[in-house]
Parts: structure tokens; sequence; C-alpha cells
């Protein structure tokens, strides 16, 4: 739902509920439903890539959602991604590293961060992670949120530089 939409029905709830009384039960499901809609909107229409995966039992996790930026930055398309396993979409060199840094989200229930290049169908990237552990109404943490910043402009910026500092660095002791 775009930005608009959203707008557009949050509207059409408010002006509902100025021509009639609502009950505490109304209000509960109005405001529910507020919420749901922000919280689309935060998702889908994010800058960064986003993903949430279910939690299905020890290194085992399945794609459950992902938003319209991890489909432009990564190539990968909804289809390709939800219900898949992590394996099916991570690239196999950076397999180990994922399954640690959820496992210590999982474990340690605290954000993690990290730093991952993978290789995608829109090609090589490099991002900063952010696992964020998402627990159920008993407590249990049953799904993980990914948040990744694309860095790979800044990445391969960075290693050119080098290169040149390097190549700079010869010539002056040559």
């Amino acid at each position: 739902m775009s930005l608009n939409g959203i707008f557009k029905s949050m509207n059409e709830v408010l002006t509902f509920n100025r021509k009639r009384f609502l009950t505490t039960e109304d209000k509960t499901l109005n405001n529910l439903f507020i919420r749901t809609l922000i919280e689309e909107v935060a998702f889908e229409d994010a800058i960064d890539p986003m993903w949430v995966i279910d939690i299905e039992g020890f290194n085992a996790y399945r794609f459950i959602a992902i938003n319209r930026t991890f489909t432009t930055i990564t190539g990968w398309q909804k289809d390709q991604v939800i219900g898949q396993s992590m394996e099916k979409v991570i690239p196999p060199t950076s397999h180990d590293l994922v399954r640690e840094k959820y496992n210590e989200a999982i474990n340690t229930g605290q954000i993690v961060d990290y730093i991952e290049e993978s290789i995608h169908p829109a090609g090589i990237k490099y991002g900063h992670i952010r696992v964020i552990p998402l627990k159920n109404a008993d407590g249990k943490i049953k799904q993980l949120l990914g948040i990744a910043h694309d860095i790979t402009d800044k990445t391969l910026l960075e290693d050119k530089l080098v290169r040149e500092r390097d190549r700079k660095s010869k010539e002056i002791t040559a």
C-alpha cells in the first residue's frame, strides 16, 4: 500500500469515527488498524532493505517478509524469497556468518550488528546488517527482523582510495 493509500485509509477511518460514537472496543480496533497501517508503511517504504525471518529451529530460518527496497538492492523478487530457507537466498559464502549472528541475537535477546559482503542477482553488495530479535506474546524470540544499510558505494570508494594510496606510496619509495 502506498503512502497516499495509507493516508486515504486513515482519513476514511477518522471521518467515520467523527460520525458516530465509538465504544472502547471500537477505539481499540481503530487504533490497532491505524498502527498496522503505519507499521506497513514503515516496513514497505523504508529506505533500507528489510526482511523478517521465522525461526524454525536451531540454524533453521525462513523468510516470511521482505520490503520493496530489498528487491531493488538485491535483485531478488518477493516470490523468489518469501517462504524460502535462508540457504536458498543468502549466498553460501555468507551462511556461517549469518547463522552465527542470527544465533547471537536469539541467544542474547539483543540487537546484533555486523558487516557482510554478499553476492545477489544485482551483484556484489556490502551491507551494515542489523538483526533485531522479535518476541511473541509469551516473550519468546520467534522471529528476526533484518535491516541492511547498503554501504556498497562507500566500500568500493574506500577500496579505490586504498589502492591509489598504495600506488602513490610505491611511486614515492621507488
